[in-house]
């Protein structure tokens, strides 16, 4: 009979905050994507922090989590020494709308959209990487 491997489940997350809303998510195996998990659930956040028209937090606490995510995801890229795939100059860091399905941000997802491309237009180009062009031209 053949005996079963016992994995060791991952630590638990540390507990989000309204100054970490963004987590690794542990135990990913070496050379698997890198996965975040991220706090984007407004109903949590005290009514003082949201609009008084819509009960939700405004696009602002969206935004900041998609920030925090790219700092974070940006700074672990860098720690686990991860390489990009495909031909690619970078690692590719994939990004939700973040609050426009069932979020708060469902009402505004244009702006959302946005607000989201100015953040990632700015991170891209604080880190545009060197590019090397083909033929040694």
């Amino acid at each position: 009979s053949q005996t079963a491997q016992r994995q060791t489940p991952p630590p638990p997350l540390p507990p989000f905050t309204s100054r970490q809303r963004v987590h690794q998510l542990p135990g990913t195996p070496a050379g698997a994507p890198l996965v975040f998990l991220a706090n984007v659930d407004g109903r949590l956040e005290p009514q003082r922090d949201c609009e008084p028209f819509t009960g939700r937090p405004p696009l602002d606490w969206f935004v900041d989590a998609a920030r925090q995510f790219l700092q974070l995801a940006a700074a672990s890229v860098g720690e686990e020494g991860t390489r990009a795939r495909c031909r690619r100059a970078q690692p590719l860091l994939a990004l939700p709308v973040v609050g426009t399905g069932n979020g708060g941000a469902r009402t505004a997802s244009g702006r959302m959209i946005s607000r989201l491309l100015e953040v990632l237009y700015d991170f891209t180009a604080a880190r545009k990487p060197t590019t090397r062009r083909r033929g040694g031209e």
